[in-house]
């Protein structure tokens, strides 16, 4: 298990903070799934689960986050756990939508 300190997560989110913004505006679906704030609490998890993924695929564990960080091969492998969470959530709230029948039309 992998321990990430309140400054490694500061560098994390210096780096992807955006990145994780961007996306989480992105996620479409159903309103009451898909709040910007539940998007991006969503990315952070997988921004965590990312990490713990790329120490236990690179065996690394020896390595400080502080020099993963900046590696390009991490900025690869978490970029793609992000998108890969938003297209996860996004099909799954796209779905939930297709089955959402309005009020109005419900009582009609």
């Amino acid at each position: 298990m992998v321990e990430i300190t309140n400054e490694d997560w500061e560098l994390y989110e210096d780096r992807f903070g955006s990145l994780i913004n961007f996306i989480a505006h992105r996620i479409t679906g159903d309103p009451s799934n898909c709040c910007i704030e539940d998007n991006v609490q969503d990315l952070n998890m997988a921004a965590l689960a990312s990490i713990e993924g790329y120490y236990a695929k690179n065996k690394c564990y020896d390595k400080p986050f502080s020099e993963i960080v900046d590696t390009r091969l991490f900025a690869s492998y978490t970029k793609t756990c992000l998108w890969n969470r938003k297209n996860n959530k996004g099909v799954k709230a796209s779905r939930h939508k297709e089955t959402f029948v309005p009020v109005e039309e419900y009582y009609e």
